[in-house]
């Protein structure tokens, strides 16, 4: 079930939550001369962000496994290294700042879990009708519509075990989700080919079912699918097409008219039709 946190997040599509606006740190390493203070028996991340907040810090750590938090006076750096103990690093955004795809990205809370948001959609405002290097390097504003690049995901996936959730939502407010255990992206000399494995959740296993996973990713411009024609061309979208969409959140976001519509954003197993969905997002975790 998805907590009330969750909803309240999925429903707003903001990288917010009770007040704070903070953006996780994809390749960050904390700055340890400006730490503030390092408190233990914390019992989840929108807490370990409000003790930020009280002490006027700009930057803090958290790991679920040892409930710890620790917060900094100033921004912690930035790496090709990351650091490896165990922490996820945060930030605030600076009012005017340009967010960098590659360094920072909303965060989102489920089942006390933090998961980085790789994709969103709810608002139709961004064109996913894009090319290669557009699906590679990532385009969008995070606090709105996006997609967060592939080079990234498979950075982060190459890291480290990660795992995968779905979150689709009806044009009558209906949530549901798909959770994959285990989530993995090749490297571009494999055309970011999708491996994913260990399904839970309540939207249907799409990826498989459907024939998406373990196919290579394809964009207009680069037809990586199994048919004579390019499915992200007739699309208009990137994404693991095998016979084209069945469940392609990347798809054109249009209303739900009560007629089956492939041409959108849809997740076929949501309940076995194309149905267009209002809202989707598309989030990693590390294991």
């Amino acid at each position: 079930m998805i907590s009330s946190v969750i909803v309240y997040l999925f429903l707003d599509f903001v990288a917010t939550a009770e007040g704070y606006s903070y953006h996780a740190i994809l390749k960050g390493v904390n700055n340890a001369v400006s730490l503030i203070d390092h408190v233990s028996d914390v019992a989840e991340l929108p807490l370990c962000a409000k003790l930020c907040e009280k002490k006027e810090c700009v930057s803090f750590a958290y790991t679920q496994a040892q409930k710890s938090c620790k917060t900094y006076s100033k921004r912690h750096s930035l790496s090709n290294n990351p650091s490896n103990d165990g922490y996820t690093y945060f930030q605030k955004k600076a009012d005017g700042e340009n967010t960098t795809f590659a360094r920072l990205a909303p965060i989102f809370i489920f089942n006390d879990r933090v998961w980085t948001v790789v994709q969103r959609r709810f608002n139709g405002n961004i064109s996913f009708d894009n090319d290669w290097n557009a699906y590679k390097n990532g385009f969008g504003d995070p606090l709105g519509e996006f997609w967060i690049g592939l080079e990234l995901m498979h950075q982060l996936t190459a890291s480290g075990p990660h795992s995968l959730l779905v979150l689709v939502e009806s044009w009558k407010g209906v949530r549901k989700y798909a959770q994959y255990d285990n989530f993995e992206l090749a490297p571009e000399t494999d055309n970011y080919r999708l491996n994913v494995t260990g399904y839970s959740g309540t939207a249907g296993d799409c990826l498989n079912k459907k024939n998406h996973n373990h196919m290579q990713f394809s964009t207009k411009d680069k037809d990586n699918d199994l048919t004579h024609n390019s499915c992200a061309d007739a699309f208009k979208s990137g994404f693991w097409f095998a016979s084209c969409s069945s469940c392609n959140i990347n798809g054109p976001w249009k209303p739900d008219t009560g007629i089956n519509d492939r041409w959108a954003v849809v997740w076929y197993t949501y309940d076995n039709r194309f149905r267009p969905m209002k809202k989707a997002m598309m989030m990693m975790s590390c294991l």
